[in-house]
């Protein structure tokens, strides 16, 4: 969200396409970083050891830009906070669309101890051979699966077939969407 020019807050649905369409994303992602790790520096200390893991999407613009990279890791060094408490999440067409650039982040964050999903898997490329060689920790399957796996029979089998095969690769799985048993 940001504030408009009147004060109100503006949601994302009003801006994000802009900011798209005007190859803004990667200002928006370096801003986003900042500023979450801003707020979770305070925090630091309770963050070593416990389990809570805090997701930050990264757009396709940012992987395409060279200097995202550094940046992020310059960044996630100077917080101060346990690495294995992030996780970057990049969305299935937007990594394999700019595979050397995101596979470079990938290996850099997984370096750091970082967690990398997979967003909206499903709905991109969906070539599983990248699944062998990126270094993903989190499958995230698309809620448009998920949403009629309980009423398409098709659709429940891809999604079970996708997290076992997940589970197999040692990736854990989130399902989004998720709105009944």
């Amino acid at each position: 969200r940001m504030r408009g020019t009147d004060g109100e807050t503006v949601g994302p649905d009003h801006f994000m396409s802009a900011a798209h369409r005007y190859q803004l994303m990667p200002e928006i992602d370096r801003w986003v970083v900042g500023e979450a790790l801003r707020l979770l520096r305070p925090h630091a200390e309770l963050l070593v050891g416990n389990s809570v893991v805090f997701s930050i999407n990264c757009s396709g613009q940012s992987l395409k830009d060279g200097a995202f990279t550094d940046f992020l890791t310059e960044q996630i060094a100077a917080s101060g906070i346990n690495p294995e408490a992030l996780c970057f999440e990049l969305t299935e067409s937007a990594a394999i669309g700019n595979l050397t650039h995101a596979e470079t982040l990938m290996r850099r964050l997984r370096k750091l101890g970082c967690g990398i999903a997979l967003d909206d898997f499903g709905t991109g490329l969906s070539s599983l051979s990248y699944l062998r060689s990126l270094p993903i920790s989190v499958l995230k399957i698309d809620g448009s699966f998920v949403r009629d796996s309980g009423i398409d029979q098709r659709t429940e089998s891809m999604v079970r077939a996708i997290a076992q095969l997940a589970h197999t690769m040692g990736m854990e799985t989130v399902a989004e969407y998720v709105e009944t048993d």
